[in-house]
């Protein structure tokens, strides 16, 4: 069961726990990566589960990643180069 929620974390960019540790509370948590892209924090966030539904999660996932990347860039300036790099690329082909 671990390996399932390891990968389905994976696959949408942040984990969800919905009261497998206490029960009526639910929790969202999303990495921050640093140097090489290796993950070397998180940010979460919890709350009673009432307060959790789909749309509220999606909500906060979008500023946890919001956050993570602001962390990620100050761990590995090149993060925010390499970023300029590609926006620049797509103004002069686009």
């Amino acid at each position: 069961q671990l390996l399932t929620l390891i990968s389905e974390s994976r696959a949408n960019g942040h984990s969800f726990n919905d009261g497998r540790i206490v029960p009526g509370m639910s929790a969202v948590g999303v990495p921050v990566f640093g140097y090489l892209d290796s993950p070397v924090a998180a940010l979460s966030c919890a709350a009673i589960s009432d307060r959790m539904d789909q749309d509220r999660r999606a909500t906060i996932v979008a500023l946890l990643l919001e956050e993570s990347e602001a962390l990620a860039k100050q761990l590995d300036p090149r993060k925010a180069e390499r970023k300029s790099d590609a926006a620049q690329g797509e103004l002069s082909h686009g």
